[in-house]
């Protein structure tokens, strides 16, 4: 979490410093150090690591992962960057933009229950292996469908009307990250 931490502000700084300063220089390379050094770690502890190598030898969990990690990286930048677009385009105050928000957050919340009561509605290996594989691929199909109508016509779409389809089956995939 340092190393992270190091590399984050160090990226902060060269925008106000500049990629020569010292203070850069020593906080990305103090991060990518630590970084190195976990991964070292890691590798020479084994099956003791807090993610063991042996497993990202599996191409599900390999696959996984990915996904989850770009489902993230959308998410994440849409809660940011919806209320930032609000603010800035439709010139929406702080409070108006949350509340324009608020179908987003709620809906991912409320429909992650049904998607995990789906999950654990029976016991066993494969049907949970199946369930999950379910609900990751009828939330990313879901949420591509979703992001991608909301993008065709973000100036003229009733912000209320493209919820149905994005934000209430976005958690089918979120409740699996």
């Amino acid at each position: 979490m340092g190393s992270t931490s190091a590399l984050v502000i160090g990226f902060s700084f060269a925008g106000q410093d500049g990629w020569s300063s010292p203070r850069t220089l020593v906080l990305i390379l103090t991060g990518i150090g630590g970084l190195l050094l976990a991964f070292v770690w890691e590798t020479i502890v084994g099956s003791r690591a807090l993610l063991p190598p042996g497993l990202f030898k599996q191409a599900t969990i390999v696959n996984v992962l990915v996904i989850s990690i770009l489902h993230n990286f959308a998410f994440n930048a849409g809660t940011y960057f919806i209320p930032v677009y609000y603010q800035a385009v439709n010139g929406d105050s702080p409070f108006r933009a949350g509340m324009r928000v608020l179908p987003f957050s709620l809906g991912s919340a409320l429909a992650s229950v049904p998607v995990a009561q789906f999950i654990n509605f029976r016991t066993g290996t494969a049907w949970i292996d199946r369930s999950l594989k379910i609900s990751i691929s009828l939330g990313m199909t879901l949420a591509t469908i979703g992001y991608g109508t909301w993008i065709l016509d973000v100036e003229n779409v009733d912000i209320w009307s493209h919820y149905s389809t994005l934000h209430f089956n976005l958690p089918l995939h979120v409740q699996v990250s």
